[in-house]
């Protein structure tokens, strides 16, 4: 089976994670595949080592043996599953319909629709309509993009260096929400345009703007944080246009509905902007704050706290915060503690929600965006700023 450059250039870029130094590729290389490192490539930097691996194994069709070798040396990589993830769905289509009947991930389309009998699963067969017709792709993908100008990577900075990031999204000229957590003092930049370029490797480094003097506007614990940056990031022209770069179009009283498909942007791993694709585990028309919501896979992934969350119209109908992980023995008690509702009512939406997670652990939560607009100090700020 030959596999798609994509694929290997992919690839390449987990194991850069996964192997920070020649020494533990080598071992992998011997205990993995019976291999000697040193014979199959000559000398390099460790970018250069691990591409002449990946190049030498797909010769050698050896490529899955590789994965496989690089998952066990190192199975708790987020990189290394979520390629292995994207890898499988491939291999599978082309193991089902023949490799020339289906187009590979480098000539054709990737699908937005989960896996056959997915939504069922959790929605008691609630079927939605597409979300994206033939006659409005177009506009469809537009608005994605241009929603994708407003969301930025936030990096905590500690003297030069960057020690932790998140993501934000505008929603007005200087104002941004992200998770409360992603904020803790000043000590914060904001990056736009962080982005792949064509190649789908290298990132474009984007604009950075600094907060405010006086910054934090609106903060409640384990929900979201709304700043203030300098300067007005959403008349900033976009690179490469010459368009505004905008802030997002928030749904102050959209009721999120059982079985909805629900997108966020973030960065995933702290790397160029991304999007996941989700749906609704619960009706949000009881006012619940809380939108839960569930994946089609089990990855954590770190840097997308305070990711906006989008309806199909690329509307923002809440903000990522939480990841429920059902394993933990705790996972209860800490899930309640989050709930900004009272005792009682909190106990009922708990309830439901262990009724639909079924011990699953690759679930997220975020809080809804009404019970965010719904906030005086949040209503002022769009206010005084004419928004």
């Amino acid at each position: 089976m030959q596999i798609p450059k994509k694929f290997e250039n992919q690839l390449w870029e987990a194991m850069q994670s996964s192997f920070p130094n020649r020494q533990e590729l080598r071992i992998m290389v011997q205990t993995g595949l019976e291999e000697n490192l040193d014979h199959i490539v000559s000398p390099g930097t460790l970018p250069q080592t691990i591409l002449d691996l990946i190049i030498w194994a797909s010769a050698q069709g050896k490529f899955e043996d590789l994965l496989a070798a690089a998952q066990k040396e190192n199975p708790g990589n987020a990189d290394l599953v979520a390629f292995a993830e994207r890898f499988s769905v491939w291999k599978a289509s082309q193991d089902l319909a023949g490799e020339t009947s289906l187009p590979t991930e480098e000539d054709g389309p990737a699908t937005l629709s989960p896996p056959p009998g997915s939504i069922s699963e959790y929605t008691n067969k609630v079927i939605w309509p597409p979300y994206v017709s033939p006659q409005s792709v177009h506009n469809w993908t537009e608005a994605m993009q241009t929603a994708s100008r407003a969301v930025c990577r936030l990096e905590t900075i500690q003297g030069d260096v960057n020690v932790g990031y998140g993501t934000g999204f505008l929603i007005g000229p200087r104002l941004i929400l992200t998770a409360d957590y992603i904020v803790p003092d000043a000590n914060v930049e904001v990056r736009f345009d962080y982005e792949y370029a064509a190649d789908d490797i290298t990132p474009h480094q984007g604009t950075v703007h600094k907060l405010a003097d006086h910054w934090l506007i609106d903060k409640r614990k384990n929900q979201y944080a709304l700043i203030l940056t300098e300067g007005s990031p959403g008349y900033d022209k976009v690179p490469g246009t010459n368009q505004p770069r905008g802030w997002l179009q928030v749904a102050p009283d959209y009721e999120v509905q059982q079985g909805e498909p629900l997108f966020f942007m973030g960065f995933y791993n702290a790397k160029p902007l991304t999007v996941g694709h989700y749906f609704a585990l619960l009706d949000g028309r009881d006012s619940s704050p809380l939108i839960t919501y569930c994946a089609y896979h089990s990855i954590n992934a770190r840097g997308t706290s305070g990711a906006p969350i989008f309806n199909a119209q690329w509307q923002v109908v809440g903000l990522h915060n939480m990841f429920l992980h059902t394993q933990n023995p705790e996972w209860e008690k800490g899930l309640s503690a989050n709930i900004p509702l009272p005792a009682g009512e909190r106990e009922v939406l708990v309830g439901k929600i262990k009724q639909q997670l079924g011990g699953r652990d690759n679930l997220r939560a975020g809080t809804a965006i009404k019970a965010i607009m719904a906030q005086p100090a949040v209503q002022l700020a769009l206010a005084v700023s004419g928004h």
